[in-house]
């Protein structure tokens, strides 16, 4: 069902990043599927923009009526103060939207700007609600939709990005971004490892779970009853769900787990 959903999503072809393609990490650790596609088109005439749109027009529509795949946000283009625009059905259907001041965005126009474009989806499988997401590179002739950074600039990205949430307090996430710093390298850190796959990444997955449940739980509309019920196998109340995630965070992010860190000098 997984490969269906993701064949859909993409136009050819698409790569599984992430934990889910890391062979490293247990999958009872892992909560979610990231995948990426890197799509070349021979220009950036309108009519390949309009292909791009019908593509997401598609998307939209094999999913509007199912209840177990279920679009949570599509981002394209940006606008003021760099925020992204997302994009719900009807948007994508007439192919524009409005801003606050009530200014026509057309999708196509926001295919000429260097934005993050990808889709994200909640799916219900195997009594759990798990998130997809796929991000779209697009090549455009001589144009492209993203900032094409060389290795060096995203191995900088990596290890900032690692620090920054270790300085947040965000110290499981911290340590899987420092995983993809060395994959990036072709290189491991045995006990970098072993931390992501031990009860911390355990705990870490519960949360994600939780939060896909909630998700569901406070938008019931678009869910089946019955997979939500199925999901909820505590029977816990959407406060009980948001207390449950944050006991789990602090337990996650606890400071025996920095004390681990520094232990180790993963950094």
């Amino acid at each position: 069902m997984i490969k269906s959903i993701l064949n859909i999503l993409s136009f050819t072809e698409y790569d599984i990043i992430g934990s889910y393609d890391d062979p490293n990490i247990n999958n009872n650790v892992i909560s979610d599927i990231d995948a990426q596609e890197f799509k070349i088109f021979d220009n950036n005439s309108i009519r390949i923009y309009n292909e791009i749109l019908e593509h997401f027009k598609n998307i939209f529509k094999k999913f509007k009526n199912n209840k177990r795949v279920v679009i949570t946000d599509f981002k394209c283009g940006i606008g003021k103060a760099n925020v992204p625009y997302r994009w719900e059905y009807k948007d994508i259907q007439r192919g524009y939207q409005y801003d606050d001041q009530n200014n026509k965005i057309y999708f196509i126009n926001q295919l000429e700007k260097q934005s993050i474009i990808k889709i994200d989806i909640l799916l219900f499988v195997n009594n759990e609600f798990i998130e997809i997401t796929m991000n779209y590179y697009f090549n455009l002739g001589n144009n492209k939709s993203f900032k094409e950074d060389n290795k060096n600039d995203i191995l900088i990205n990596l290890h900032r990005d690692a620090k920054d949430y270790r300085n947040d307090g965000n110290y499981y996430k911290s340590l899987k971004r420092l995983n993809s710093y060395y994959k990036i390298l072709e290189k491991s850190n045995k006990k970098l490892l072993e931390l992501i796959n031990s009860n911390y990444g355990r705990k870490s997955k519960q949360k994600a779970l939780l939060e896909g449940l909630l998700y569901a739980m406070e938008n019931k509309g678009k869910f089946n009853k019955k997979d939500i019920k199925s999901a909820n196998l505590d029977n816990l109340t959407k406060d009980g769900i948001k207390e449950k995630i944050d006991q789990l965070d602090k337990e996650i992010n606890s400071e025996e787990l920095l004390k681990l860190i520094n232990k180790y000098k993963l950094y």
